[in-house]
């Protein structure tokens, strides 16, 4: 089985051990779901801000590694529709919903350890050229995820 095929099952199990340690990835991943249907998500700005508010002052203190690669999976899924255009005929997120992961990834990361804390880097910088090689909040998350992975391999190599 190639790493395409075995993609949704990784992502099954992420989002199996995200419930078993609160769900917060899930939440994450239903608000987006939800704000892509919703053909009017931007005119709901308040309901849709507040919850995505919500859903990050849960995520205080270190998260699962399921939680963690599941809102990975939601960024990297977020950031390539909406930067090459992928999103169906008026269903791309609304911008606060977009900087609102992104913080909410960002902050999840700091100080984790791990492949995807790296892989979340890629799509964060693909982000940033789409939007003309500015976006303060993706530019914040890619410096503390680098920062965080940086220095943790930096001590994991003194303690090796």
């Amino acid at each position: 089985m190639d790493d395409s095929a075995r993609a949704p099952f990784h992502t099954q199990l992420w989002r199996v051990l995200d419930l078993r340690a609160g769900g917060l990835g899930f939440s994450v991943e239903l608000l987006v779901a939800a704000a892509r249907a919703d053909a009017d998500a931007g005119a709901q700005r308040v309901a849709y801000g507040e919850a995505l508010r919500l859903l990050a002052a849960d995520c205080t203190g270190p998260q699962a590694v399921g939680t963690q690669r599941l809102l990975v999976a939601v960024l990297r899924d977020a950031l390539s529709s909406e930067s090459d255009g992928a999103a169906p005929e008026g269903r791309s997120l609304p911008g606060f919903i977009v900087d609102g992961l992104i913080a909410l990834v960002g902050d999840v990361l700091a100080g984790a350890k791990g492949s995807h804390a790296v892989e979340a880097v890629k799509p964060l910088e693909t982000y940033v050229e789409s939007c003309g090689g500015s976006h303060a909040g993706a530019e914040k998350a890619i410096a503390t995820i680098r920062e965080e992975t940086t220095a943790a391999a930096y001590s994991s190599d003194i303690e090796g």
